[in-house]
């Protein structure tokens, strides 16, 4: 029995890492994208907000309660639920071994595996004059993860793991980069205090669930700046953490995370019975934007999502 086991994780692998080193074919559109602006918030270690949700604000809470919306908190990361991987899985539409980066990795060296497009680049690619930013307070989201050919404004972009920015002036300066430039086709933005605090004070501790509450604030400040009418919104999470301020492992408390989204027409019944993971959120930005999805990323859009 252990011989066959082997022999199947081996396969698994084989396919996986040919998948991998397979070209990317240019892809094209199949119709007009059904939402002028996806914005995409990300919540650095606020897992499943922080256990089943239970840190939701009653502006978050109604603001993902609509018909046209949906939001879960037991879904899983990408293991090892560690920041890069993860951050590195929702971009890419690939497990972490696929993409192939870690938080050294990404902190020192761009990505350039051009047979692991972001899903920025193909919404470049296909779209060359569309309007794409990323504003990030961890800094190697920008530098080591997203390609300097996907036609993409970054704030900061550098390399390092020493934060730029608060998240309050995260917050403070994408609204003021909306009001000069007007809503982006896919906006990206990262808070990291709730990681901070996990790690300093405990995931779960009052700081922990006190920093999840203040990024919720200004992530509504941000979705304040968008039309309801037109716009896709997306929250997540990387992972979650322990009690005394670590993660990386496969317990619940670190696996767990939040997904929620709401854009009109959505179907939140096509959310029931899902397993999301990392690796979906970029097939489902280009299912919105009626995108081909490349046979490189290995992500799904739920079924019926977007009433397909």
């Amino acid at each position: 029995m252990k011989k066959i086991f082997l022999l199947v994780v081996s396969v698994a692998l084989l396919l996986l890492l040919t998948c991998c080193n397979s070209e990317y074919l240019p892809v094209k559109a199949y119709g007009e994208p059904l939402y002028k602006s996806i914005v995409v918030i990300g919540f650095d270690g606020a897992g499943g907000m922080f256990r089943d949700g239970d840190t939701l604000t009653d502006g978050f809470r109604a603001f993902f309660g609509t018909e046209d919306s949906s939001i879960g908190f037991d879904y899983h990361c990408e293991s090892p639920s560690i920041s890069a991987q993860n951050w590195g899985s929702y971009l890419h539409g690939v497990p972490p071994l696929y993409h192939g980066k870690d938080n050294t990795s990404a902190s020192n060296s761009r990505f350039t595996n051009k047979n692991c497009p972001s899903v920025f680049q193909v919404i470049h690619d296909v779209y060359p004059d569309a309007h794409l930013a990323s504003i990030s307070h961890w800094i190697p989201i920008n530098y080591g993860l997203i390609e300097t050919t996907a036609g993409v404004y970054k704030d900061p972009d550098r390399p390092g793991t020493d934060n730029e920015y608060s998240d309050e002036e995260v917050r403070d300066r994408v609204c003021s980069y909306i009001a000069e430039n007007g809503a982006p086709t896919l906006l990206f933005v990262h808070f990291d205090s709730p990681d901070a605090a996990g790690h300093s004070c405990g995931y779960g501790s009052e700081q922990h669930l006190q920093a999840i509450t203040d990024v919720q604030g200004y992530a509504m400040d941000i979705f304040d700046m968008f039309d309801p009418e037109t716009t896709l919104f997306i929250v997540i999470a990387d992972h979650g953490g322990t009690p005394d301020g670590d993660h990386g492992g496969k317990t619940e408390a670190e696996m767990d995370i939040v997904f929620g989204i709401r854009g009109k027409g959505l179907n939140p019944d096509a959310m029931e019975g899902v397993e999301f993971r990392p690796r979906d959120l970029a097939p489902i930005i280009l299912t919105a934007m009626r995108i081909q999805i490349p046979k490189n990323m290995l992500g799904e859009c739920p079924i019926g999502l977007f009433g397909d």
